[in-house]
């Protein structure tokens, strides 16, 4: 365990002059050195090297966000179609004030104190070291890889709707996996170099084609009153439920998964600019839009289809076809458009998560080095070619897992790699009390625990009601995980391997210490 000697920690500003960090390591030595010299050396390091520039602002990231958190409003179907519309609505909010709120503080936190790219994946490592920094990472992946999976399945089957209109479902099985395959590679092959141009292309694209998001709905809205097909919604109709325990997991993991992900913004933690004001700016922001995002939809197609029963996977677009062909048009183009802002958010995202896995120094490097080749664009961008090639394939692949499977598998993971992050904020608190915080969670270690509660009510709620592919598929996980860890880790003189936790001694020094 290497230990940096106690001393007076540094100024606020003197953090947030330092735009760029290479890892964890080099975060400590930079945070604890008294030597001016040594950050001078470690800034020249770091701009030498792969680490980004910051030109992210507060109004680029709140549109990341927002196609990392929701991305428009489809996908949210389903939870309709179990709970009706008031149910999904009570249960948006909920997400939204209990789940989402904690995540975002927590974020901003952990973030402006370690501004590092791939930061969620980091932040347990100073806090528990390795064993737990693994596990979290593991989980992180899964659960990353599954919800860009699901943006891809998604993608193909607002599109895939045409089959239908045009009788494409009589094709043979092969031919029709060849048309889901071609539409599925179509989104991640444009998506993959659209981010090779950068993150801030991809969220100029998403703020270029959020305007255009609600335009279908209006439109369909007006033609329906025009004529007459539309009449008042009545109170039994929105409360309308087909909720049982058989599809009560697939409606708490598609209400958490249409509206989640705040802690991805430490992917980018190293290429954002502005401090605190930008965090708490660009992510709070988007919570007024997002409830919006759904409202809105879900109850101008509500207003034309009133069964919920009949609301599935791509309703909207089926209920825009009832309309208008016009309509029709404008809903499979918005649908389009959103999950292709999403998934090349997320893509993005996951993508930086294994190029800063892959780019660690050798004690903290938990994929093959390889994934960290890279580029920069002529604003110092980091392109992660190698990383972002492979987490494309993956993602391709694992769409074909089916949507079911998919997102209950996402948020049993999802949960577990959360609490590692709660984890790393609580045991930060006690173990680096010192280290300068530009943001801090108001409020001693029960607010902190409290913030943590609605993760574990989750965790309970999908143990107790997942199908028993996404269960044992997930469970299962931890301990390959463990073997694994203990494979790589566990070998006698491997660097780091001697520690799952910190010393006792880690108070005493007041610094972040990395294992």
């Amino acid at each position: 365990m290497a230990a940096v000697a106690p001393h007076t920690p540094p100024s606020r500003d003197v953090l947030e002059d330092a735009d760029d960090f290479t890892d964890v390591t080099d975060f400590a030595r930079l945070k604890d050195s008294p030597d001016d010299n040594d950050k001078d050396t470690l800034v020249e390091k770091q701009h030498e090297q792969f680490v980004p520039k910051r030109n992210i602002g507060a109004w680029l990231l709140a549109s990341m966000i927002f196609f990392w958190t929701v991305g428009g409003p489809f996908g949210i179907e389903a939870a309709v179609q179990s709970g009706g519309p008031f149910y999904s609505m009570v249960a948006l909010l909920c997400v939204g004030l209990f789940s989402n709120v904690p995540i975002a503080l927590m974020s901003a936190e952990l973030s402006l104190m370690m501004p590092l790219n791939g930061g969620q994946a980091l932040w347990p490592l100073p806090a528990m070291g390795h064993f737990v920094y693994f596990l979290n990472f593991g989980n992180l992946f899964l659960s990353q890889v599954a919800s860009v999976a699901i943006q891809v399945f998604m993608f193909d089957e607002y599109l895939g709707f045409s089959y239908a209109i045009h009788g494409y479902s009589a094709l043979s099985t092969p031919a029709l996996l060849a048309c889901q395959f071609a539409i599925r590679a179509f989104l991640v092959v444009v998506c993959f170099f659209v981010n090779v141009k950068g993150s801030k292309l991809m969220s100029r694209f998403n703020a270029a084609i959020l305007p255009y998001v609600f335009v279908p709905f209006f439109v369909m809205l007006g033609i329906a009153l025009h004529r007459g097909d539309v009449s008042p919604i009545t109170w039994a109709q929105t409360i309308s439920s087909q909720l049982s325990r058989s599809n009560f997991a697939d409606f708490v993991a598609t209400m958490i998964w249409t509206w989640t992900g705040y802690d991805t913004i430490g992917s980018l933690a190293g290429e954002v600019k502005g401090g605190r004001r930008t965090y708490l700016l660009g992510m709070f922001i988007t919570f007024p839009f997002s409830i919006l995002n759904y409202v809105v939809p879900v109850f101008t197609g509500f207003a034309i289809e009133r069964d919920s029963a009949n609301w599935s996977v791509c309703c909207l677009t089926k209920i825009a076809y009832s309309v208008s062909t016009l309509c029709y048009v404008l809903m499979a183009t918005s649908a389009a458009l959103c999950y292709i802002g999403q998934y090349g958010s997320a893509v993005n995202s996951l993508a930086r998560i294994v190029w800063s896995m892959a780019g660690q120094p050798p004690e903290t490097r938990l994929l093959p080095h390889f994934l960290s080749y890279s580029t920069r664009t002529e604003l110092g961008t980091v392109r992660p070619l190698a990383a972002l090639a492979a987490t494309s394939l993956a993602v391709l692949l694992a769409s074909f897992a089916g949507y079911s499977l998919l997102v209950q598998l996402w948020l049993l993971s999802r949960v577990l790699n959360l609490g590692c992050e709660f984890a790393a904020l609580i045991v930060l608190r006690h173990t680096a009390p010192d280290t300068p915080r530009p943001f801090c969670i108001p409020g001693g270690y029960g607010v902190l625990a409290l913030l943590t509660l609605p993760q574990a009510v989750i965790l309970t709620t999908i143990i107790v009601t997942a199908g028993n592919a996404a269960l044992v598929t997930g469970l299962l996980f931890q301990p390959v995980l463990i073997v694994v860890y203990l494979l790589i880790w566990g070998r006698p003189g491997r660097a780091g391997s001697h520690t799952s936790a910190p010393p006792e001694d880690l108070a005493a020094t007041q610094t972040l210490v990395v294992p």
